[in-house]
């Protein structure tokens, strides 16, 4: 039977031979355990380092989750586009928070309102609280400027997203870089009268060696085909001071 401290020992052991996680993903996500469960987790949220866009009191697994989803929709390739990406999770994740606290102020003063509202037809209770919740928070200062500063968050992540485009069309890092042609190619390319079969050349006169070695020196192409013809003989008339030889 294993007693305690040699269970100890082996555990000890174990864990030296274990290196952790190499990636930078890996590295950030081991770095989230420890306020992910138990009571322990709780109260890390007063005590943990600041945060660019999470505050103490919020799901730092929510955002994380947020990032998550966002880096995997717009796939950054590089730091650069990567960092555009964490900005556009941080003033996504401040106008969620804005938007929750509207909601916030909204039912704190329904709460208000219900013990104020004189009863009336239990239907129109509910509606009747609402309309009087609205009416006192009409010309909120905190509401208006909740509202103003998500439309500015709003509007930044439409410019962030504008800049990842155009990094990711100016400099996309993981396209692959195509192979350098070969010789053969680019004369191809650059002959606008060049096809993939062999051309085809009529002489007049027999395809002797000769011919086919000067026109592979011309056309600097192994690959042709020459036809050739036998010149015609055509009668010519005579010019006027010549005279026709008779026929005997």
């Amino acid at each position: 039977m294993i007693t305690k401290d040699r269970k100890a020992e082996i555990a000890r052991e174990n864990g030296a031979k274990s290196k952790g996680p190499t990636s930078e993903a890996g590295k950030e996500k081991c770095a989230r355990n420890a306020i992910t469960h138990g009571e322990r987790a709780q109260a890390l949220k007063l005590i943990i380092p600041p945060h660019s866009a999470c505050l103490a009191n919020e799901d730092r697994q929510a955002f994380y989750k947020l990032y998550d989803n966002l880096i995997a929709k717009y796939r950054p390739a590089d730091e650069t586009e990567q960092g555009v990406v964490k900005e556009i999770v941080d003033f996504q994740w401040k106008s969620m928070r804005n938007k929750q606290m509207e909601s916030a102020i909204f039912n704190r003063e329904l709460m208000r309102q219900g013990t104020r509202t004189p009863g009336s037809i239990p239907e129109l209770r509910d509606l009747e609280i609402s309309i009087a919740a609205q009416e006192a928070l009409t010309g909120n200062k905190t509401i208006a400027e909740l509202r103003k500063d998500t439309q500015l968050c709003l509007r930044i992540i439409a410019q962030l997203q504008r800049r990842l485009k155009e990094l990711q069309k100016t400099w996309p890092a993981a396209a692959p870089v195509p192979p350098a042609p070969e010789r053969n190619d680019i004369d191809e390319q650059t002959d606008p009268n060049s096809e993939n079969t062999a051309q085809t050349f009529d002489i007049n006169g027999p395809v002797t060696p000769n011919v086919v070695n000067l026109y592979r020196e011309i056309f600097h192409k192994n690959e042709f085909e020459l036809v050739g013809h036998e010149p015609t003989e055509t009668a010519t008339e005579p010019r006027p001071s010549e005279s026709r030889p008779k026929a005997a």
